[in-house]
């Protein structure tokens, strides 16, 4: 019987930080654990992602996982986004099944393994498992032959899906068919028509496949009772992704030696592992969520430039820095873009002369150093500005109000100034 999850934290668990302390010479180690809601229900709601942050002060940390209880071999990891920095989201159907109680309820927490051997913890995180007496309908998928495939509420396998190897998609139950479901896809609500059998179905239209590709995630929700009754979320269906999710024209990815990380905007669809930094290279693969390798596992040093295609898009990721730490891990710093990768060296030749001159960089009318600059026009390049695909594109956009003032006085456009020190990139487009 299908279960909902109700994980109730008291207004003063919305930040959690466990003090772990030990005698002598260790010091003192700190887990601040941020981004607890007030209630939380699994499934999770389409569109929703709930991350919570633990920042780990006082120590290096080599792992960081959640778990019912310490020495649990069931557990969570978190990933790295910074050196002491780790994010997981709850979104994740591995949390689901690790947090499944069987109507008990119960607790976790967040472990810290640090370089010295000591592991320390988050306080507990109470959760009660909620709807025990409404089970969950079955979902099925109908494939065009007719083959029909039952899909596991908590597990993982046939998370990613083709839409256009599905005919229409069932909902069933052997002792209480829902009363109603339905499911939400680009503005647009659908309902399930009940079949001779008891059965809800939903066919698989056009329109419902192109609006699912374009939204990627589809949740089916449900009721067994009446109008005042909540709709319940039966299943989240997710469908392979045809394009990479950039509001600007940059992703960036920081991985720890050994480590992995999902391309953000994709539900975690595409993954990158990295192995050793050692001599200045590294082995890297890129897998996507059917386990295909898009990127084989290839050796990689700064500079190198790989591509891959999704969908109709043809994409880049390139190594802009290996790190070696004398003290902490060492990592890799990693970017995705479609542009031509002659276009991005060309911006980056550019930004990178910029930020090491001896020039002051006026925007609306405040100066600031040359660093600032450069990174002010980097972040709204790559986080935040329109696509672009050529260099004149990038200064027309994002450099067109931007003035150099140099050592002397003199002021120029920052667009004459980028466009020089970008001399030694390439642009075949411009």
């Amino acid at each position: 019987m299908e279960s909902r999850f109700s994980l109730l934290a008291v207004g003063v668990y919305l930040l959690l930080v466990l003090h772990t302390a030990s005698a002598g010479a260790e010091g003192r180690a700190t887990i601040k654990l941020e981004g607890v809601p007030d209630r939380l229900e699994f499934p999770i709601a389409r569109g929703r992602n709930l991350v919570l942050t633990a920042t780990v002060r006082g120590g290096v940390a080599r792992s960081v996982w959640l778990a019912r209880q310490s020495g649990d071999s069931g557990r969570v990891m978190l990933t790295a986004v910074d050196e002491s920095i780790f994010q997981i989201n709850l979104v994740d159907p591995a949390v689901g099944r690790l947090l499944k109680s069987g109507g008990q309820g119960g607790k976790f927490q967040m472990f810290a393994e640090l370089e010295d051997g000591r592991v320390i913890a988050t306080i507990p995180v109470y959760f009660s498992e909620a709807y025990r007496d409404l089970p969950s309908p079955l979902v099925y998928l109908i494939a065009k032959d007719g083959k029909a495939e039952q899909l596991d509420h908590w597990s993982e396998e046939s998370e990613w899906l083709d839409p256009a190897a599905i005919m229409r998609i069932e909902l069933r139950h052997p002792e209480q068919p829902p009363i109603l479901a339905t499911t939400e896809c680009a503005g647009r609500i659908y309902k399930f028509k009940r079949l001779a059998s008891g059965s809800l179905a939903l066919p698989m239209t056009k329109e419902l496949r192109e609006a699912w590709r374009k939204q990627v995630i589809l949740e089916l929700r449900y009721r067994h009772g009446g109008t005042n009754e909540k709709q319940r979320i039966a299943k989240n269906l997710f469908c392979v992704p045809q394009s990479l999710v950039m509001k600007g024209n940059v992703l960036r990815l920081t991985i720890r030696q050994r480590g992995s990380a999902p391309i953000p905007g994709l539900y975690t669809f595409l993954r990158v592992r990295v192995g050793d930094i050692t001599r200045g290279q590294m082995m890297l693969s890129l897998t996507d969520g059917m386990q295909k390798q898009l990127i084989g596992e290839v050796s990689a040093k700064r500079g190198d430039v790989f591509s891959f295609d999704l969908g109709l898009g043809n994409y880049h990721l390139a190594v802009d820095a290996l790190v070696n730490q004398l003290i902490g891990a060492d990592h890799c710093e990693l970017a995705v873009f479609d542009m031509q990768p002659a276009v991005r060296a060309k911006i980056e030749a550019a930004l990178r002369a910029l930020a090491s001159a001896e020039v002051k960089v006026l925007i609306a009318g405040k100066e600031m150093i040359a660093k600032q600059g450069a990174d002010r026009i980097r972040k709204q390049f790559e986080n935040e500005g329109p696509r672009v695909e050529t260099f004149k594109q990038f200064l027309k956009q994002f450099a067109a109000t931007a003035k150099i003032k140099s050592p002397d006085g003199e002021i120029v456009p920052a667009t004459k100034w980028l466009s020089k020190a970008g001399k030694n990139g390439s642009d075949t487009s411009q």
